[in-house]
């Protein structure tokens, strides 16, 4: 185990290795976790794309969402699911973790807030990164310092984002020079 033992004793238990029943579970964040969830789960996508007819699915590790413009439908969808899960995989869907809703209002989805047309960071993702910012500024290497803003502000350039971008790279100030282009959702260009 590595890092502190208070730092583990935060993790949810359903996070947990040290809380998973003996021979169950994946340590999060390893490659190994991702490349083994797409294999295990690749039931599941055959299923829902193949025999249930799902047009707007998609699936990161085990998190997923079906788009529909018919709520009956996508109700319906709930328990085959279930079944799906239970009886071809031996797993279940996390009570409470299931919703439906209208996309128009946005969908809170892996750290991103989805809109039909538009993508944002979530406010909690925001809050975290403002949190590792104020965290990096502290760093001595310019270099390391340029390398760890630049991978936060890549993450960053998936989403509208270019004003959170700006201001977060002033509050570190680092020559312009040294700072890689930033990504409008249009194009790359300099910080200015």
């Amino acid at each position: 185990m590595l890092g502190r033992p208070e730092e583990w004793e935060k993790l949810p238990h359903s996070k947990s290795l040290f809380h998973s029943p003996y021979g169950c579970g994946l340590p999060i964040g390893n490659l190994t976790s991702q490349l083994f969830s797409n294999v295990y789960l690749n039931e599941m996508d055959q299923y829902m794309k193949r025999e249930l007819g799902c047009k707007h699915y998609g699936r990161y590790v085990d998190d997923f969402f079906v788009v529909s413009n018919d709520k009956s439908w996508l109700r319906e969808l709930v328990p085959k699911i279930q079944k799906f899960l239970k009886d071809k995989l031996s797993l279940q869907l996390q009570e409470g973790k299931v919703r439906i809703h209208d996309v128009n209002y946005g969908l809170d989805f892996l750290g991103a807030y989805l809109k039909p047309y538009r993508r944002y960071v979530s406010n909690s993702t925001l809050r975290r990164m403002n949190g590792k910012f104020l965290l990096i500024k502290q760093e001595c290497d310019i270099g390391r310092l340029c390398c760890r803003a630049n991978s936060l502000l890549g993450v960053l350039s998936h989403y509208r984002s270019l004003r959170f971008q700006r201001q977060l790279i002033r509050s570190l100030h680092i020559p312009q020079i040294i700072i890689h282009y930033l990504y409008d959702g249009k194009k790359y260009r300099l910080l200015k």
